[in-house]
């Protein structure tokens, strides 16, 4: 099952940063570009103060983040995916889930 932007804004998912931002306004943005090309970004950096829950899931929970990135690429239909890591442990446990 893909996500739809238009049931996510029911179900008012938002993001985990500061500002809560609804994720189906970002992803009913990138599908509705005329862009030929695009791309999601998994960002794994630590932007919060005294946060840890992306090393946390990178590190021991890679395939939900994964996971996660995959349905937002086909719900954009993105031709990219990237996961973006801030440290070496993170890095290798995502190779290591990516095969």
């Amino acid at each position: 099952m893909d996500a739809d932007p238009a049931l996510l804004l029911v179900q008012d998912l938002r993001g985990y940063g500061g500002a809560g931002f609804p994720t189906a306004v970002k992803l009913a943005a990138v599908a509705g570009s005329p862009a030929a090309e695009r791309c999601v970004v998994a960002n794994g950096e630590e932007g919060e103060p005294a946060s840890v829950k992306d090393r946390y899931l990178l590190r021991h929970r890679p395939h939900l983040v994964l996971d996660g990135l995959l349905h937002a690429v086909r719900a954009v239909r993105a031709n990219r995916a990237y996961v973006y890591v801030s440290d070496a442990a993170s890095a290798t446990s995502v190779r290591t889930a990516l095969g």
